[in-house]
């Protein structure tokens, strides 16, 4: 499961900050919790939620200095603005997070169970922190990443057993270079 399954997911090395709150992520917030569905567009499939034309329009209040959204200047703007939607329309309690001990845990696609120590990136966790009434105390701070495939392939000797394996045998191949046996069961 894990080398198959989560190979697409990256192991990320991270530490925290002291959080410098971001004093405009509350006022962005505020304004995009009131949006109505005509405003933005989910695409469940992948997971991700755009702003509409009408969106776009009504997040144009923000901006004072004659700039449009999609300014160079705006690009903050509009990462908060997107986080701030994830937060509001995307994101489920007790579906993707849990709120426990006044924290957030997301919960881990694979797996169903919360994990622990995992953030969601950038303004995003601060947003769904936002939503939930949850102070935030610390930043995370990615230091490092690497893929599942590429950590394991440091390895020098790969070797399990599990019941599924035959099923995925290609894709052993193709990502470890790892033949599957069949082991045989001790009676018929």
């Amino acid at each position: 499961s894990m080398m198959i399954d989560e190979a697409r997911v990256p192991l990320v090395i991270a530490g925290e900050t002291a959080v410098k709150p971001d004093e405009k992520l509350p006022e962005v917030y505020e304004f995009v919790k009131d949006f109505d569905s005509s405003m933005y567009e989910i695409n469940e499939e992948l997971g991700t939620i755009y702003l509409t034309e009408k969106g776009e329009d009504k997040c144009e209040e923000l901006i004072t200095d004659g700039s449009g959204l999609y300014d160079e200047e705006n690009n903050e703007l509009l990462i908060r603005i997107t986080d701030c939607l994830k937060a509001c329309f995307l994101l489920k309690k007790d579906v993707d997070y849990i709120v426990k001990d006044g924290n957030i845990r997301i919960i881990d696609e694979f797996t169903g169970r919360a994990a622990e120590n995992r953030r969601y990136p950038g303004s995003l966790q601060p947003a769904v922190e936002l939503k939930e009434g949850i102070t935030c105390t610390s930043r995370g701070v990615i230091m490092g990443v690497v893929p599942m495939q590429f950590y394991l392939r440091r390895y020098p000797l790969l070797s399990g057993m599990t019941g599924t394996a035959k099923s995925s045998e290609d894709e052993f191949w193709q990502l470890y270079d790892l033949k599957v046996t069949v082991i045989p069961t001790h009676t018929p």
